[in-house]
């Protein structure tokens, strides 16, 4: 957890230059979890020019950018990051950190999901906005760079997901841990982390 700029006064992030955005949806279904106020909101994000560092055919990447914005930060202790994902039987690769600038560190993971049949990577962080305001953004893509291509949707999966940890306790971590994971877009999610924190500062 970091400070972070003053609070803009909306849970939507500035998109980076180079970037464009989509669409931005909210999901109701935090309040029951984070108390009313608490806003999780997704804007939908592309790149304005291909690059061929991250995709070989040249074509635009598309990144999820995910806001959940609460009260307090102990509710992210509570509820982590991996939480608002339904992982089911997926495979979750070992965390890493990385700065990403203005004091900021993300955690970084894949998740290899094979109900959606891909592989999905996510840097998320904390920070602190103002007394009342704590976000973690979560930069999220998949490895199915196609223009329509399906992302994981947020949706709340405790039960499911205590149902994991149970069958880790039980069976070993080898059960739901990539033990050998391919860190795909580790490099461009660094890059565009850096970039979005940035971009918040000097909207200040």
């Amino acid at each position: 957890m970091s400070e972070g700029p003053p609070y803009s006064g909306t849970a939507t992030q500035i998109v980076p230059p180079g970037w464009v955005q989509l669409s931005s949806v909210d999901y109701d279904w935090p309040r029951a979890y984070f108390r009313q106020g608490s806003v999780l909101r997704r804007q939908m994000i592309r790149a304005e020019e291909p690059n061929p560092d991250w995709d070989r055919l040249l074509r635009p990447r598309t990144v999820a950018v995910q806001t959940l914005q609460v009260r307090s930060p102990n509710a992210f202790a509570v509820y982590p990051t991996e939480s608002m994902y339904e992982l089911g039987m997926s495979r979750v690769s070992p965390k890493e950190y990385v700065e990403l600038g203005h004091g900021v560190t993300a955690e970084y993971f894949t998740v290899v999901d094979d109900n959606l049949l891909l592989t999905w990577s996510l840097l998320s962080f904390v920070w602190v906005r103002s007394d009342t305001v704590a976000q973690r953004v979560s930069l999220l893509t998949v490895d199915n760079h196609e223009l329509d291509a399906p992302f994981p949707q947020p949706e709340p999966n405790t039960v499911t997901n205590a149902r994991t940890l149970l069958r880790v306790l039980l069976r070993g971590n080898g059960t739901v841990e990539d033990t050998e994971p391919e860190y795909k877009d580790r490099s461009m999610l660094i890059e565009v982390g850096r970039e979005l924190v940035e971009a918040q500062w000097q909207g200040e």
